[in-house]
């Protein structure tokens, strides 16, 4: 091994947390994706409910889960903290929420409009966070909050807001789109060589003092990714687009569940350690996602099922047709 030199990841500087910047693409995807579905679904609580249902069951579940085992290991989080987490509010103490709030602020800014401009949902959740990320950058932490409802990471939700307005109006451009997600998988691989700071570290987003260097390096390279992919088109039938559709429905269970697998990796960090630098990354990368489709399969796409339907049954008739 040593005759070959160095292992090929190795050689990649900041390649170690580069996985991180899965977040800032599921900002990306998570506007466009909403804004679309909000054109779908114009009655606001249904909208908001569908969103909850989806969200906060499973999360639950595995932050109570997780709780558990820190408790179990002697750093049982204080009371007050512990709340703060299950309802997705500002400094949290369990690290799996963070990007979750920024989700759910997102989802109440684009209920509240289509509550009162429906037709106008994006433009005027657009104007809402121009709004309030002005205010933070001249208020700053002097305002309890803002730094939460200002930060400049939704920023990157409005890319996702733009590529769906984008979408609407022009349909798929192959020509446009190849070379943007081209151009964007470059700008993000890039960052494994040249670096990025510390943006990978949630606490310096959460608070804000480094959001924006984060929307610049990362944000603008998930930007064209996502844009470029939407603009292209591939066909959604074909293996590959199928493999990719599933792997989105499954995303938010490999997120969730990524704490506990990687937990385990690092138990079982001297079996990893003897593959090799190169093939213990990628095979406790794939550890992950599998332990993702699982829980997606057995848990997740099961209980949402389930509490859509019973929403469903048990709706306000006039609130969710209006």
């Amino acid at each position: 091994m040593e005759a070959r030199g160095k292992p090929f990841l190795s050689r990649l500087g900041y390649v170690a947390h580069f996985g991180t910047s899965g977040v800032d693409i599921f900002f990306a995807i998570s506007g466009f994706v909403i804004s679309l579905a909000a054109e779908r679904e114009p009655a606001w609580l249904d909208f908001l409910m569908r969103r909850v249902l989806r969200i906060f069951p499973l999360y639950w579940l595995l932050n109570g889960l997780q709780m558990l085992l820190l408790m179990a290991s002697h750093r049982t989080p204080p009371a007050g903290a512990a709340v703060r987490s299950f309802l997705l509010l500002p400094h949290l103490y369990i690290e799996l929420g963070w990007t979750l709030g920024f989700e759910m602020l997102f989802y109440l800014a684009l209920t509240l409009m289509l509550a009162v401009r429906p037709r106008r949902a994006g433009w005027g959740v657009m104007a809402i966070f121009a709004c309030s990320v002005t205010l933070w950058q001249v208020l700053g932490t002097r305002v309890p909050g803002l730094n939460f409802i200002g930060n400049p990471i939704i920023v990157e939700f409005l890319f996702g807001v733009a590529i769906g307005m984008a979408f609407r109006r022009y349909g798929a451009r192959p020509r446009i789109g190849v070379p943007m997600a081209f151009a964007g998988a470059v700008w993000m691989a890039a960052t494994i060589v040249t670096g990025y700071g510390r943006i990978d570290n949630a606490h310096y987003t959460t608070t804000a003092s480094d959001s924006w260097s984060r929307v610049g390096i990362w944000g603008v390279g998930a930007a064209l990714l996502v844009g470029g992919v939407v603009l292209w088109a591939p066909a959604a039938m074909n293996p590959v687009g199928r493999l990719f559709s599933f792997l989105g429905d499954a995303s938010y269970s490999i997120y969730l569940s990524s704490w506990f697998s990687l937990q385990f990796v690092a138990y079982k960090a001297q079996y990893f350690a003897t593959l090799g630098l190169d093939m213990g990354i990628l095979l406790s990368s794939l550890f992950a996602a599998i332990c993702g489709v699982l829980l997606y399969w057995t848990v997740e796409k099961p209980m949402t099922e389930r509490l859509q339907r019973w929403w469903k049954r048990v709706a306000p008739h006039a609130l969710v047709t209006a």
